[in-house]
């Protein structure tokens, strides 16, 4: 959604430098939240494809994630820019400055708007963190449970148990694989 130039409101307290920053902000804002809705994508399709052993779906993911990793990364600088700008003319630290600080100078229209954005933003992450935690936890297991079936099927677990030596490095021996390693 493009935001039309909004006039500046004489009941606000906000130069009109930091107005122009606000409304490109809320431009930017629009970006994140399909940023976020297509990260919410991607991970369904990463944990789909795993199940589904699907390497070619993966590395099809994996260049679309490269290929707009750039692009986001403009995007960051732009919103780390107006955020400075806003942080200046609001009097405060870059750091400091919330959305939530931003919207409480603004009245109306930017009011409003900044204010669906911003729960919009919180709801997605939310989910996004969610997503993210149960995709990390399917491929935490898809490892644990191959590592499992390698070594029962080398029979490292049974027969060759995890030494530590004097310089606190740790190794299996060669024997009881299928193959003896040792020379």
């Amino acid at each position: 959604m493009v935001i039309a130039k909004l006039q500046f409101d004489a009941a606000t307290a906000v130069p009109d430098e930091c107005l122009d920053a606000v409304d490109a902000l809320l431009e930017l804002l629009d970006t994140d939240i399909k940023h976020l809705e297509t990260s919410l994508r991607w991970l369904d399709e990463l944990r789909i494809a795993v199940v589904k052993r699907d390497t070619d779906a993966m590395d099809t993911l994996l260049e679309r994630i490269r290929a707009r990793a750039a692009d986001y990364a403009a995007i960051e600088q732009q919103r780390r820019a107006l955020c400075g700008v806003i942080a200046r003319d609001l009097g405060r630290d870059p750091g400091e400055v919330k959305l939530t600080d931003v919207e409480c100078c603004l009245t109306g229209l930017r009011k409003t708007l900044l204010a669906e954005k911003r729960t919009r933003l919180r709801t997605l992450a939310e989910r996004l963190r969610s997503r993210y935690q149960a995709t990390a936890g399917l491929l935490a297991d898809c490892a644990r449970f191959n590592r499992l079936l390698l070594d029962r099927i080398a029979g490292l677990l049974a027969s060759n148990p995890l030494t530590y030596r004097c310089d606190g490095s740790t190794g299996r021996s060669g024997t009881g694989a299928l193959v003896d390693v040792r020379f």
